[in-house]
Order: C-alpha cells, then structure tokens, then sequence
C-alpha cells in the first residue's frame, strides 16, 4: 500500500496536512494561533501503532476465529527532549473475551507480532507488550 503525507507552509501560514492512501485521504487542520496542526508528531506515532495494532488483532482473531467482547488499546511511552527518541513504548491491551486463556493471550501476541508499525519501529526500540484479561471461559 502506498502512503503519502502532504505537509507544509506558505509564507506565515501553515498549510492542511493531507494523508492519502488506498484505503483513506483525509485532511488535519493546522490550529488557529499558528503552531502548525492540533496533534504533534508523537501522538500521530502512538496513534498509529494503537491502529495498527487494533487491525492486526481484528484479522488475527477472525483468523484464528475467535470471538473478542471488547479491547482496548492503549499505547504510552516517553519523549524525554527535543529531537530525542521516545523510550519505554508500552501497548496495554485490556480484553474480555471467551474462550481459552492461553488461546486468547496468543492471539494477542500474534497480534502485536504482526503489526506493521510495531515492525517498522521494532529496529530502534522494541515496544513491550501487557495484556490483561478481565474475564474467559
């Protein structure tokens, strides 16, 4: 699949961010007092992984057919600096489901194992993964 990302800056005034791609294009306003757009770089990052993370589970447990009740996602981490990188990448996954404890658990360790961003990024930090599971059969 092919991404692309449109940014930039026209004299004083920053520009609308458009994202296309097969599946999406879709535009993020820059905020009204100038700085350039109501979400940074870091949070796209995170929002991405969680994403990204959230499809390969859905694929993942249609699968290996297994019903999910409900997750969430959550993905956390630090940036200490400017320009520095982020560090301690945390995706904490809270399910319910039913079915087999060992089944489910693997099912979201495929998961996190098959997510493209996770991939892209598992060269420089390896986020870690917590899964806790609320209720099984």
């Amino acid at each position: 699949m092919k991404i692309s990302v449109k940014a930039g800056k026209n004299k004083d005034k920053y520009q609308k961010i458009r994202v296309t791609s097969d599946n999406i294009s879709t535009t993020l306003s820059p905020k009204s007092i100038g700085i350039y757009s109501n979400i940074n770089g870091g949070e796209l990052l995170f929002m991405a992984l969680a994403i990204s993370y959230c499809n390969a589970i859905c694929s993942k447990a249609e699968e290996d057919d297994i019903a999910l009740e409900k997750f969430e996602i959550e993905i956390y981490g630090e940036f200490e600096d400017k320009g520095k990188e982020v560090k301690g990448i945390t995706c904490e996954v809270k399910v319910k489901a039913k079915g087999d404890t060992k089944r489910i658990h693997e099912l979201f360790k495929g998961a996190h194992a098959m997510a493209e961003i996770q991939n892209t990024i598992k060269r420089s930090t390896e986020p870690s993964l917590i899964i806790n599971i609320t209720s099984s059969i």
